[in-house]
């Protein structure tokens, strides 16, 4: 089993994972939020925290398949670093209090969306999309672009969520933790 505690002064290899996912979920959702929308959009702020929250329920739905047990502790530990990067990231020209409103009601709304695609599965790795974790987020975007049950901006949505989470090797990432 690989040293996940670090020595002394240094950082574990578990918060370096979770530095890791914390830049993967942010960039690929900037980025793929860039792609639908220009970023002085309305549209864009609310396109980007579902991004976010694709990617992080991605990664909690992987860490409970790979760390088992561990997941727990290790997602609040990955949720606590992903609040101090959105604070800072989206957030810094705010005032404190009002930084932290905003986080809080980032994760009030991080929970509702848990819990609306806690239902939907991944696609088979041959089968359709429809139905499926991708086609759902997918068409919430749509919708939230104006674009409400357009079967093809679901599809470019849902598949470029599928190549995000792809790249973003969360597996690969979380196995590190697991082996020595």
């Amino acid at each position: 089993m690989a040293n996940i505690f670090g020595s002394i002064g240094e950082p574990s290899r578990a918060q370096e994972v979770i530095a890791e996912l914390v830049k993967r979920i942010m960039g690929y959702a900037v980025g793929a939020t860039k792609a639908l929308v220009p970023d002085n959009s309305p549209r864009a702020l609310p396109i980007l925290w579902v991004h976010i929250f694709f990617n992080y329920q991605w990664v909690d739905r992987v860490a409970s398949k790979v760390l088992g047990a561990g997941r727990p502790s290790f997602m609040d530990s990955l949720r606590g670093a992903l609040d101090n990067e959105i604070k800072t990231a989206l957030y810094s020209h705010l005032a404190p209090p009002q930084r932290q409103r905003a986080v809080d009601g980032l994760n009030e709304a991080l929970d509702g969306f848990m819990l609306e695609f806690a239902e939907y599965g991944a696609p088979a790795s041959q089968g359709a999309v429809k139905g499926t974790l991708f086609w759902e987020f997918g068409k919430k975007v749509a919708n939230m672009l104006g674009h409400v049950d357009q079967a093809f901006m679901i599809t470019a949505i849902a598949g470029n969520t599928m190549a995000g989470v792809k790249a973003m090797d969360v597996p690969g990432l979380l196995r590190t933790l697991t082996t020595a």
